[in-house]
């Protein structure tokens, strides 16, 4: 609050939309956002919340993504009914939580330039001139370094011993399930 009242201070124009969460490998879903997301969304409908990966984006892709509770989920959020009653009423799973909303990034400043560079051009040609040569954006634009491995490979790692974890687990139980079943049918 004290940023926004900073920010009409110097009469800077803004908006207040939403918040952002850094995640790894999509690890965002939790209590802690939906109750986050439920009370901003509550207060200024169209709330959002901007998922950001780090380590996806040093791998060279930009992760960042844009969600919101859907209508129903959000009914039950005003209600704080989440029995298992009220949630297979209102037929809520996991693909009914979150709505993503499409990000669209501009870059002005590339934009600008090739909007200058492609009107430059077409006034040469218009007088008889040559066109300018195309300038290799990669030679103007620094190219990302490539990333550090470690981290990667330790959350590799680490994915790779809960699934582990979890495979022993049901295997011992989905054991102990069938001798259970097959010992009650015999009785």
């Amino acid at each position: 609050m004290e940023m926004m009242r900073s920010l009409r201070h110097v009469n800077i124009d803004h908006l207040h939309v939403g918040w952002y969460q850094s995640t790894y490998y999509g690890s965002f879903v939790s209590r802690a956002l939906l109750d986050s997301q439920f009370s901003y969304q509550h207060a200024i409908e169209e709330s959002v919340v901007l998922i950001y990966d780090p380590i996806k984006t040093a791998q060279g892709s930009l992760s960042l993504k844009a969600y919101r509770l859907t209508p129903k989920l959000m009914e039950i959020c005003k209600e704080k009914d989440f029995t298992p009653e009220a949630l297979k009423k209102a037929n809520i799973g996991f693909e009914h939580m979150f709505e993503e909303v499409p990000i669209i990034i501009k870059n002005s400043h590339l934009i600008n330039y090739v909007q200058r560079r492609t009107q430059e051009n077409t006034q040469r040609q218009s007088r008889g001139e040559p066109a300018l040569p195309e300038e290799d954006m990669s030679k103007m634009f620094k190219p990302p370094q490539a990333p550090p491995r470690m981290d990667t490979l330790l959350i590799a790692g680490q994915i790779n011993n809960y699934c582990q974890n979890v495979k022993e687990f049901t295997s011992q139980n989905l054991g102990k399930l069938f001798m259970a079943e097959a010992l009650q049918g015999h009785n």
